[in-house]
């Protein structure tokens, strides 16, 4: 009995790390995405102060700028995370699974 009690809860254990990998792998797909979003947009908004010349603009278009670059820096590091820890899960599923087999 208790064997079996073993195996379900290498299951159960194997199946939380499937579930916590493919909710790691959707935040990374929404991350990028976001990422992809918003990186054309922080050189693309200078480009046309350049040309108005006003010095107001110029100083909030710079903001907008410096805010979407911090937001891409922060969203490129929130990546690194999410894979450090999927890289983490994959690694406690494959122990789980080898230590199921045995």
């Amino acid at each position: 009995m208790s064997e079996n009690l073993a195996l379900s809860a290498a299951d159960f254990r194997a199946a939380q790390l499937k579930t916590c990998i493919a909710a790691l792998d959707l935040m990374t797909a929404e991350t990028q995405k976001m990422l992809a979003e918003l990186e054309p947009c922080a050189g693309h908004e200078h480009e046309q102060v350049k040309a108005e010349r006003s010095s107001i603009l110029q100083l909030y278009v710079a903001r907008v700028d410096q805010s979407a670059e911090t937001r891409c820096r922060n969203l490129r590091s929130t990546l690194r995370a999410i894979e450090r820890e999927r890289d983490r899960a994959q690694y406690q599923l494959a122990t789980t699974l080898r230590a199921d087999e045995n």
